[in-house]
């Protein structure tokens, strides 16, 4: 039986007392966030309206089908291929459903320039929903987990000792999606999803309890050398640091490799799981400086030096975040002609 990994719990209402955050992400770079009461609400909401949608028939679905907006089928979008962590397999073994920022017309006449620029049309195209109730149920969730993320951030910036000018301009514009990740029942031997590392500054998920009481989510700490399960619990998110809070603070965050397990073939039954995955994302233009990892990770190639990221590199070093995540993106959409 596979241990569980010990993480702290940082409480949002009160966010000043900064030891158990610190420890999360100078330590562990995974750590429990107890959520506000309302967000139970909201949980619930989205998670039905999501569930009566995806009953619905493939092509049915695939109406609302596209690139960082509306649905992405089984196995059509490959984490393993999308960062570099091997050739492509069999992918995800989830369909998935996404919303991101959604900007009003008078933020786009405010910076035109910022919003318009062809790198920056696919994190702010159209919502897409299928009926008004789904509608509602997402703006509300996604608005609550965005406040959520807002506040932690703010409680990060005071564990690092930043100023929150130091990097307004360029996080005050975030281009933060949120995803629906339903995982059914599988007699695949495959993990569900590869090992990776996200590449936004935090990731704020809740995780649906497996029936079977098998924990999917697995996370291996800085140091560690094996998986450990992250159990999940209604009224706590699961938070992790990605790269670009990792490049931000200099590596003083520390991004952590995790991964969805396969399931052993005992426990195919009841073995059904949903997340859903805010990725709270600085500017599409912030300008990023890898630093070499603590350790190198011998698993994936990504981790042998800087995250393999030395050709996205502009002249002074930088990566703009939209080149950094469209590596992940681009790379790991799966042909469903071929």
């Amino acid at each position: 039986m596979r241990d569980h990994a010990t993480l702290p719990v940082v409480d949002l209402a009160e966010l000043d007392d900064l030891a158990s955050l610190k420890r999360g992400l100078f330590e562990t770079g995974f750590f429990y966030l107890r959520d506000r009461p309302e967000g139970f609400q909201r949980l619930a909401a989205i998670r039905e309206e999501t569930a009566r949608f995806l009953a619905e028939p493939l092509g049915k679905k695939q109406e609302q089908a596209g690139l960082l907006r509306g649905y992405a089928a089984l196995g059509s979008e490959d984490t393993q291929a999308g960062f570099g962590t091997g050739e492509a397999g069999e992918g995800d073994l989830c369909e998935k459903y996404t919303i991101g920022t959604e900007p009003t017309d008078s933020e786009r006449a405010q910076c035109p320039a910022y919003y318009e620029q062809p790198e920056a049309k696919r994190f702010f195209a159209k919502n897409w929903f299928p009926n008004p109730s789904f509608e509602r149920a997402w703006r509300e969730y996604f608005n609550h987990v965005a406040s959520s993320a807002s506040l932690v951030m703010e409680a990060v910036l005071k564990a690092l000792g930043v100023s929150q000018a130091a990097w307004f301009e360029q996080t005050h514009r975030p281009v933060s999606i949120l995803r629906f990740l339903n995982y059914p029942e599988t007699a695949s031997q495959s993990v569900r999803m590869a090992a990776h590392y996200d590449d936004n500054l935090l990731t704020l998920l809740h995780q649906s309890i497996m029936a079977n009481g098998m924990s999917s989510l697995e996370v291996m700490l800085p140091g560690a050398s094996d998986w450990q399960a992250v159990p999940a619990h209604d009224e706590l998110f699961v938070v992790n640091v990605g790269e670009a809070l990792m490049y931000l603070s200099e590596g003083r965050a520390v991004a952590t490799k995790h991964r969805v397990a396969a399931v052993p073939p005992a426990k195919r039954s009841g073995s059904a799981r949903t997340s859903i995955a805010y990725f709270h994302a600085p500017n599409w233009d912030c300008p990023l400086r890898p630093v070499k990892p603590r350790e190198v990770d011998s698993e994936l190639g990504q981790m042998s030096a800087t995250f393999g990221l030395e050709a996205l590199q502009d002249a002074d070093g930088t990566i703009p975040y939209a080149r950094l995540q469209n590596r992940a993106v681009d790379g790991g959409l799966v042909d469903q002609e071929g």
